[in-house]
């Protein structure tokens, strides 16, 4: 079987084709430019205080993100497991009678 080549495929291939070489280009100058910006902070202290800066705001960023989850987390556990032991508590009012009965003494032994 032959395959026809239509020239506007062979145009998209070549458009995403250049599309991923552009931005892979573009990481490259990025990650290059940040590995000699970095090179210069170890020389020069006034360009290495920016990126200190930048580094202690992800650290404090993280810990407040994480604080938020938690109370969120805190939040929404504690109605769920209030009605939860709530309705378990409603389930069958007999049980919990025999479970909290005093034990009847038993015949026959000491």
């Amino acid at each position: 079987m032959s395959e026809s080549h239509n020239p506007r495929d062979a145009e998209e291939t070549v458009a995403v084709a250049g599309k991923q070489g552009l931005v892979e280009y573009a990481r490259k100058g990025v990650a290059s430019g940040a590995a000699k910006a970095r090179s210069a902070g170890n020389r020069h202290v006034s360009i290495a205080v920016p990126f200190r800066a930048v580094e202690r705001n992800r650290r404090v960023a993280a810990s407040v993100l994480a604080g938020g989850f938690a109370y969120r987390l805190f939040v929404w556990l504690l109605p769920f497991s209030l009605i939860v032991g709530g309705a378990l508590g409603l389930g069958d009012a007999d049980d919990v009678q025999d479970a909290v009965a005093p034990p009847a003494p038993r015949a026959g032994m000491r």
